[in-house]
């Protein structure tokens, strides 16, 4: 893909770290650090951060040698003879998970996990969660489209990665964070939109609001219509009253007629307008009692909304 190789091209033109291979379907390669590997994605520690590749464009991957284990000292347990049951062992010697085949003895093998190992990975995920934040907030747009593609594509494991950027206080990546909940994929993560739609951002206050109309998150109506009634940032209000026009239901109908009867701005008139005439399924033109005897009897059982279908 042609965003793809953008990126590697951008990676290979500084020195990488020597270590790991990655050869790519284009016929690149990227030499670095591999840092992470999940649902065939490979995530390459490079000089210029940590490069998130897509299954599709590795060709071969060709890792770096790993020192042998120093020699068992007299007394230690003999991990390479496949039997015995010593403290740390099991009746296998330790193969499980070791990847291993039968019959390579020459190395000792680990046995069972001691007590207390899962402790580590809470330090793990967050080495990895730094590195994704760095990303996302990074100069080279490439790299946050990698970075927010491999939270998408390996959801929910990065959840956790998710709410950490939606919390940091660089906003370019709050805003980054945001535009990943626009994906299909975390199409049910929509609770993760509560603080942006308050976010002291303005930009990623309008962000919150598109993602709340693409994805058709009726339930975030209130937080539209509030935006729509108090936001001092025109950009967040239009977006809100954009947001109604898609996801508005008969409760917002008298605070958006009471908003078009005060406008004064024509165009901003015929933005309120167009909730009205979504919401209530007629046109009215810029007759106020009409309007006005339109959303009484919406109020009073006397007419129904018009049968909208979400936007997706």
């Amino acid at each position: 893909m042609r965003r793809a190789a953008t990126l590697l091209a951008v990676l290979l033109a500084a020195p990488a770290l020597a270590g790991d291979v990655v050869e790519l379907t284009s016929g690149r390669v990227l030499e670095g650090q591999i840092v992470r590997e999940e649902k065939g994605w490979i995530g390459l520690e490079t000089s210029e951060g940590v490069l998130w590749i897509q299954p599709e464009e590795i060709k071969l991957v060709r890792r770096a040698a790993k020192p042998k284990p120093a020699p068992a000292k007299d007394g230690e347990a003999d991990g390479g003879t496949g039997k015995g049951t010593d403290a740390g062992g099991s009746e296998d010697g330790g193969r499980t998970g070791t990847g291993d085949k039968p019959g390579t003895s020459g190395e000792a093998k680990p046995g069972p996990a001691p007590q207390g190992a899962d402790a580590a990975q809470p330090d793990a995920d967050a080495v990895e969660i730094a590195r994704m934040i760095e990303a996302l907030g990074a100069h080279d747009r490439t790299r946050r489209v990698a970075a927010a593609d491999w939270i998408a594509s390996t959801w929910p494991r990065w959840k956790t990665a998710l709410e950490a950027a939606l919390a940091t206080e660089n906003p370019d990546v709050r805003l980054e964070a945001v535009r990943i909940l626009d994906r299909e994929e975390l199409a049910e993560a929509h609770e993760l939109l509560v603080k942006p739609l308050s976010d002291r951002s303005v930009a990623v206050r309008v962000a919150a609001l598109r993602v709340v109309r693409h994805r058709g998150h009726q339930q975030y109506e209130p937080q539209a219509l509030d935006a729509m009634r108090s936001a001092q940032a025109t950009a967040v209000r239009y977006e809100a009253i954009r947001t109604l026009e898609d996801i508005g239901t008969a409760a917002c109908l008298p605070d958006v007629l009471a908003a078009w009867v005060r406008e004064e701005d024509p165009d901003v008139r015929r933005r309120y307008r167009r909730v009205l005439q979504r919401i209530l399924g007629d046109t009215l033109g810029d007759d106020e009692d009409a309007w006005r005897q339109a959303v009484d009897d919406v109020r009073t059982g006397r007419r129904e909304v018009a049968d909208r279908r979400k936007r997706r």
